[in-house]
């Protein structure tokens, strides 16, 4: 953090990852890399302006002449100014990001719906009313017909509560409009005129939303997730980058589901899963049917943002319960890319370069604050980094089971992977 005589903007900051010195911009949401020299300049300044002694200073620490060691600072300090990282008149400075929005308290539903869902149950009605528990959060759907329930449900169906609930967190209620639906969420209207084909993405989104919003936690982002003993390997990627048909196989393989689309790590650096089922678009049924031949008879949903879906249920690593909740440490990161010209290799990736790509997948707190890019570097000091060129999937988890299974051993065995 810069002294209060630091000549730099008060939304930058310096962090050292892998040796390397990143800069944090809150207000542009950019990162940009310092080498050593740069890296050196920056902490001199933390301290206080620029003085007469700093070029000698730093023609001594690099065995720079003094007029080299001149034009480094200079052209160092020019780009700084021009980039807005100092607070310099001629360099005017940025407007700061916008702070995160609250969470909304946990307060509860109002007592008018809860009497409402009391006694439906107590009529009856419990045969069209189902709960769902996300992130501890419990959320009772009210289906206006048996058959919506056989449409929906599958959806959601591994998270369900076995157990009656009377008082849930959340209340969800599907409103039939002619040939359309109305959805309303704790009273209130969420979505309007949703069709049958897209009414299973909605309900699914609101339960896990209902949770999301009530959870506690540092930084959320895009990433698939599955576990091996106590510890996870985390895949994070957009649209199109092949984490949820990757999930899907390690799965089949054995593996523990967290997530397939997000997760959220705590103030710990544990991640915890959102474990949506999985969607499985059209283009990642051919992949998967060597491992799940049943996917195109599952029923197409049409999701809001376009895409079509099928759902494709997995069995989560923890009984779902009032007080289930699983959080684990993560060993790997690695950043799948279906790329269909190339080979699939797996390779490993500077820190610098991941955190870039943790940002990029980076989701709900947006803008990141600094304490978030501080949670992520702290977060990938302690992980091996690698990127995964997917071609053919097989290939793709024989080489995800490999990393794995191999650092396994060395926890076992307490060898590092250096003196393998």
């Amino acid at each position: 953090m810069p002294s209060s005589e630091s000549p730099f903007s008060d939304d930058v900051s310096l962090f050292i990852l892998e040796d390397v010195g990143i800069v944090f911009s809150e207000a542009a949401q950019e990162i940009y890399e310092l080498n050593t020299t740069a890296t050196w300049i920056w902490c001199q300044l933390e301290d206080g302006p620029a003085s007469e002694s700093l070029p000698i200073a730093l023609a001594d620490t690099f065995g720079f002449t003094e007029a080299t060691a001149r034009r480094h600072l200079s052209e160092t300090l020019r780009a700084w100014r021009d980039l807005g990282f100092l607070t310099a008149a001629e360099a005017p400075r940025i407007g700061a990001a916008a702070s995160r929005p609250k969470r909304p308290s946990k307060g509860g539903l109002p007592q008018s719906l809860i009497l409402g869902l009391r006694q439906s149950l107590a009529g009856g009605g419990e045969r069209l009313i189902q709960t769902y528990r996300s992130l501890g959060q419990d959320t009772a759907v009210v289906y206006p017909t048996a058959e919506l329930k056989d449409l929906v449900h599958p959806a959601v169906a591994h998270v369900v509560r076995t157990q009656r609930v009377f008082a849930p967190d959340s209340l969800i209620e599907i409103e039939p409009r002619g040939s359309t639906f109305d959805i309303k969420r704790d009273g209130k209207s969420k979505y309007r005129e949703i069709t049958l084909t897209q009414l299973t993405p909605v309900v699914q989104f609101l339960v896990f939303q209902a949770g999301i919003e009530r959870s506690e936690y540092a930084v959320a982002f895009h990433a698939g997730a599955v576990a091996l003993g106590d510890r996870a390997v985390v895949m994070p990627g957009g649209a199109g980058s092949g984490k949820t048909s990757l999930t899907a196989a390690l799965i089949h393989e054995g593996f523990h589901y967290l997530s397939d689309d997000l997760l959220l790590m705590d103030k710990d650096l544990k991640i915890e899963g959102v474990p949506f089922a999985l969607g499985i678009k059209d283009t990642g049924v051919a992949p998967l049917l060597r491992y799940f031949p049943e996917l195109p008879s599952l029923t197409l949903h049409h999701r809001p943002d376009g895409k079509k879906v099928r759902y494709l249920s997995a069995p989560l690593a923890t009984p779902v319960t009032r007080q289930s909740r699983l959080s684990l440490p993560a060993a790997w990161v690695i950043f799948p890319k279906y790329r269909p010209e190339w080979a699939t290799a797996l390779k490993p990736l500077r820190k610098s370069d991941a955190l870039r790509r943790l940002m990029e997948s980076s989701t709900l707190a947006l803008p990141l604050t600094r304490t978030q890019i501080e949670t992520f570097i702290r977060w990938l000091e302690a992980l091996e980094c690698y990127d995964l060129q997917v071609n053919a999937l097989p290939d793709a988890v024989a080489a995800v089971k490999d990393v794995m299974e191999s650092g396994q051993m060395n926890k076992k065995t307490g060898v590092s992977e250096q003196n393998n």
